[in-house]
């Protein structure tokens, strides 16, 4: 559900740093940290880098379509 959202709000055009405060993860309860680490997790499994230095977020996708993702995700 990580994966798939922050694919969907990344390719919307939503900035890196906006994507953490996004109010649609507070439907499931995340706040800014939660989020975070979630996105730390799936850069360990290799879905995605995550640069991170202060308050300043960089994230790459290595899929750039959900198609893709969806793929990469249901073989994990």
């Amino acid at each position: 559900m990580i994966a798939y959202l922050a694919h969907d709000l990344h390719f919307m055009g939503v900035g890196d740093n906006a994507l953490l405060v996004h109010e649609d993860w507070f439907l499931f309860g995340l706040e800014r940290e939660d989020v975070l680490e979630e996105i730390k997790r799936l850069s360990l499994k290799g879905l995605l880098i995550i640069q991170a230095a202060g308050d300043v977020i960089r994230i790459s996708w290595k899929q750039q379509d959900m198609e893709a993702l969806c793929d990469v995700l249901t073989q994990s």
